[in-house]
């Protein structure tokens, strides 16, 4: 049944609204002065009556006025929920329980007011709240509100118009006969009742069919739209109850609720708490209907009246004791009218900033290793931050860390090579940018310096010579670096480069070795195809020592007179031309010389830093000198004469180097006490033979925030990650399972605390940076001079080998030519334009 929801002047101006009990019955109010209806037009502001309303309508704003509260606490943003009704509801219910053990004189004062700006300002003042309140806050709207405790301000002045919601129940006479003309002056019934007389009774009255107010599923979202449309202010007053008041209320809704059972009834009593509800608005003459309607959202059953003649406003805008005295409410009530709103996944604009949620922190569930490389931190179960190691032999299993740019990849990096340090274990960092070499490298402590060898790709004045083919069979080597020209070229075979391209790289430098022993180097390769007449002599000298190969090039080339051979030519030189046209890269790979003997460097636990300047000397360049140096390291690692110290290999945006070596460090790092760190983006970047053998063979996977397509597959590779997606991951935290030598543990939440550690030491040591640094770049100037005669091998050079071979050269034996005062690039294409002329 339904009731007409317009208030009611009440018959009985003593009995107050909160009376109980049926009474005699009253007649209907005179039809010529009804009470107008909230929502109505009001009069003509001189046709406006006398009192409180009409007060509130032309009375200018007071000034503000009453003490200050003694705490206020601001809600600072919402955290978007997927379930957005059931978090708001979990606020209220919250935050009621928590009312409800606060002593008793203690209140709250919920506020949601609309500014011109449009922001909507939600405020929580308390008074005689316990200290521990503000955490109680913190915990009634953890996932859902993020609360911050300001300085108590004055309270704003009332509204010019104010309205009071209070349920229909209490404000609409009970227990009217239908056989009277109980109606209103337009004509509708008051409350429907059912007049039949109970058998047994003695003529005893049934109850009303009105109900109290149910909560209503709501998020809450729309009312604060509508304050912000309306330029409205809403206010709660909140305090426990008295134990009479209770009584009192436990009476009054068993008698005047209607419809629900008696045992629903005290459920929906709980405990009550004393409450008022306002709304208000600045300008205009009442409340405006939108608002009303939203209020309606939260609960059902309400109607919206002035305050009564006998009450002061500011008073009740105030909240005192006095104010809420005689007003306990069913805690039913309470829990649909009392909402903070909560917001949903999606959300429009709406006044207060909405925020997607951080994931709560995993805790680690086993026993974690004592001694080992730290990584950072943990919470255990009873969240007190635990230290997190990885064992040295562990490490050898290999570390796949994930992670979106900036999630904290490099700083877990430089935190493992610190620990490492500290453990005098040898590491190699390849860093495609620099930074991390940088940052590693303002962090040595004067200690470990020592040890360190700095390679910065881009120095041309201390450039550190490397030539794979040093010392090493050049057929085998020869295969090596074509596995890594196809990951550069042609990553998927499509025919860039193929078996002529290798037969021709094959010959070249089978030659080159011949001309040039342990000093011939890739960068000669389009030297010696710049020209037949160049290819001619080669050959002759060649000839000398190899008469097979010989052969095989005077037929292949220099006898070939085909229209294409130019063009041939010219296709294998330009792709050493694209690797080595940099004075950089030249300077590296074309002395001929390796600077650093990285077998050496492992089997001494010393550490090498690898700056490939990628900004500075192309991506293609910086990822074939990588290769390169991870190709040095998988044939040291088969060298090894001890494997019980173990060495890291960390490589930095892991993806740029599918091939060299890292697939074979993967596979059988481990047999060698060699462990792999491979820092990488997401699981899409890395190749098909990449990817399968870091899924096989990295047993520690740290997964920081990744994207939203990622993540599931990030979640997936950890394996057993129970905190929610990992798009949410906030900065510097990550889903990490270890390895450990009792098998792999569950997934829980590291905080990488490497930034707050190195802080402390540059304070506690202020001078340590700059002495390390001193020390690493001594070492550098002193790694690159002492290899002596570095120019680039030319042209020159070739020429000068090929008539020592021959006979024609007196004794100054090869070495470095005089400068041309041409580029190599000059030569090059002049050359190119040889070999055309003569084909011609």
């Amino acid at each position: 049944m339904t009731t007409d929801s317009r208030p009611v002047p009440d018959p009985d101006p003593d009995s107050g609204p909160a009376a109980s009990g049926p009474g005699p019955e009253v007649p209907p109010p005179a039809p010529e002065a009804p009470s107008p209806a909230p929502g109505a037009p009001s009069p003509a502001p001189e046709a406006l009556p006398s009192g409180p309303v009409a007060t509130q309508a032309l009375d200018p704003r007071p000034a503000p006025s009453g003490p200050l509260p003694e705490r206020l606490f601001r809600l600072d943003h919402l955290l978007r929920q997927a379930d957005a009704p059931a978090a708001a509801q979990l606020f209220t219910n919250r935050l009621l329980n928590v009312l409800a053990k606060q002593p008793l004189g203690s209140r709250l004062t919920l506020t949601m007011e609309a500014e011109r700006n449009g922001q909507v300002n939600v405020t929580l003042a308390a008074w005689g709240v316990g200290e521990p309140f503000g955490g109680d806050l913190v915990w009634c709207g953890e996932h859902t509100h993020v609360w911050e405790e300001v300085d108590p301000v004055v309270d704003r002045p009332r509204p010019a118009v104010l309205r009071e919601a209070v349920p229909a129940v209490r404000e609409q006479p009970l227990f009217l006969s239908l056989t009277r003309a109980d109606l209103t002056p337009e004509g509708h019934a008051l409350v429907l009742t059912d007049t039949s007389e109970v058998p047994g009774t003695g003529g005893l009255r049934p109850r009303a069919l009105g109900t109290w107010p149910n909560p209503l599923a709501c998020s809450g979202m729309d009312l604060l739209r509508t304050l912000r449309s309306t330029g409205g202010v809403l206010r709660i007053h909140l305090a426990p109850a008295t134990a009479v008041e209770r009584l009192m209320l436990q009476d009054q809704v068993l008698t005047t609720e209607g419809r629900a059972s008696v045992e629903a009834m005290m459920g929906y009593m709980g405990t009550p708490v004393r409450m008022r509800m306002l709304l208000g608005v600045d300008e205009g003459e009442d409340v405006p209907a939108r608002l009303e309607v939203a209020v309606d959202g939260l609960a059902s059953d309400m109607l919206y009246r002035p305050l009564g003649d006998e009450e002061e406003p500011d008073a009740v805008w105030g909240g005192g004791e006095d104010a809420l005295q005689g007003h306990a409410v069913p805690q039913g009530m309470a829990r649909g009218l009392v909402k903070v709103p909560a917001a949903g996944i999606r959300s429009d604009v709406v006044g207060v900033p909405c925020l997607l949620p951080t994931i709560p922190d995993v805790p680690v569930a086993q026993e974690l290793p004592a001694t080992g490389l730290r990584l950072g931190t943990a919470p255990d179960a009873s969240g007190r931050p635990v230290t997190v190691r990885l064992g040295v032999t562990q490490a050898c299993q290999h570390v796949q860390v994930l992670g979106a740019s900036g999630a904290g990849k490099s700083t877990l990096a430089a935190g493992l090579i610190a620990s490492a340090l500290e453990a005098r274990i040898g590491v190699t960092l390849i860093d495609p940018h620099g930074t991390l070499v940088s940052r590693v490298s303002t962090e040595l402590t004067p200690g470990s310096a020592h040890r360190v060898h700095v390679v910065r790709t881009a120095d041309l004045e201390h450039p550190t010579p490397l030539n794979p083919f040093a010392g090493r069979d050049c057929e085998d080597m020869v295969g090596e670096v074509l596995e890594i020209l196809y990951a550069i070229f042609d990553p998927r075979h499509e025919g860039i480069i193929g078996p002529r391209f290798e037969r021709l790289f094959r010959q070249t430098m089978a030659a080159l070795r011949i001309l040039l022993e342990d000093r011939a180097t890739l960068t000669l390769v389009p030297q010696v195809l710049a020209s037949r007449q160049r290819i001619k002599d080669v050959t002759d000298a060649v000839a000398t020592r190899d008469a097979e190969l010989a052969r095989e090039l005077r037929s292949e080339l220099v006898d070939n007179r085909s229209s294409d051979f130019s063009d041939i030519l010219a296709w294998v030189s330009s792709k050493f031309d694209r690797l080595v046209r940099s004075s950089a890269m030249r300077a590296v790979f074309g002395s001929g010389y390796r600077a650093i003997d990285v077998a050496q460097v492992v089997e001494r636990g010393e550490v090498l830093l690898i700056d490939l300047a990628a900004p500075r000397i192309g991506a293609d360049q910086a990822a074939f000198t990588g290769m390169v140096w991870l190709m040095e390291h998988a044939l040291a690692m088969g060298a090894r004469g001890s494997w019980e110290r173990p060495h890291l290999v960390v490589v930095d945006e892991a993806h740029l180097f599918q091939a060299g070596g890292l697939s074979e460090l993967l596979a059988e790092g481990r047999k060698f006490g060699v462990g792999v760190v491979i820092a990488h983006q997401h699981m899409g970047q890395l190749s098909a033979s990449l990817g399968g053998a870091v899924e096989a063979n990295a047993s520690t996977v740290v997964g920081l925030r990744s994207s939203i397509r990622d993540a599931p597959r990030v979640e997936e590779r950890i394996g057993t990650w129970s905190g929610g997606s990992l798009s949410r991951l906030p900065n510097m935290r990550a889903a990490t399972t270890l390895a450990t030598p009792k098998g792999q543990t569950q997934a829980f939440t590291l905080t990488i605390d490497h930034n707050e550690r190195a802080e402390r030491q540059r304070m506690l040591h202020p001078d340590w940076a700059e002495r390390a640094t001193a020390v690493t770049e001594a070492r550098r100037r002193l790694t690159s001079s002492s290899q002596g005669g570095l120019s680039p091998l030319g042209s020159a050079d070739v020429d000068r080998a090929v008539r020592r071979l021959c006979g024609a050269l007196s004794q100054d034996g090869p070495g470095p030519a005089a400068s041309t005062g041409r580029s190599f690039l000059d030569e090059l294409l002049k050359s190119h334009q040889t070999v055309s002329e003569e084909d011609e």
